[in-house]
């Protein structure tokens, strides 16, 4: 039985939710995406999982409840702390990106602009994880 590459995507935008899904969809069977619209019901999701999601792709813009503070929550849980984490936002400053990195994301990126650029980020993001089954 070959092991799936869980993948939840936090983002409050639903046709970037929808274009991850899709590209993540296309790469292969390997990876299943879930999503939250939103870092509270991400974490609500979290405190629930079985089995918890190899990787996390967490957008920083969002309003209420951000990115950071959701980072900031999967990391000093003593359930969650061991996923990566990566940012993946539109817009990143260095400033935020070293913050970020500092405050335990594994990675950040910007958000691709064209579906087949989605799909090599995601990609390259978990072949540098090593979350890919073999």
């Amino acid at each position: 039985m070959n092991k799936k590459t869980n993948i939840l995507l936090i983002d409050d935008d639903a046709d970037d939710r929808l274009l991850f899904v899709t590209a993540a969809a296309e790469i292969g069977s390997m990876l299943e995406c879930s999503c939250a619209g939103g870092t509270s019901e991400a974490m609500d999701y979290l405190n629930r999982a079985e089995p918890l999601p190899d990787v996390i792709f967490l957008d920083m813009n969002m309003p209420g409840f951000d990115g950071k503070r959701c980072l900031l929550q999967v990391k000093s849980s003593q359930r969650l702390k061991d996923i990566p984490v990566i940012i993946y936002s539109t817009f990143i400053s260095q400033e935020t990106e070293n913050e970020m990195l500092r405050l335990g994301a594994s990675s950040v990126i910007t958000k691709p602009g064209d579906f087949n650029s989605i799909q090599i980020a995601i990609l390259k993001c978990i072949q540098s994880l090593n979350a890919l089954p073999q």
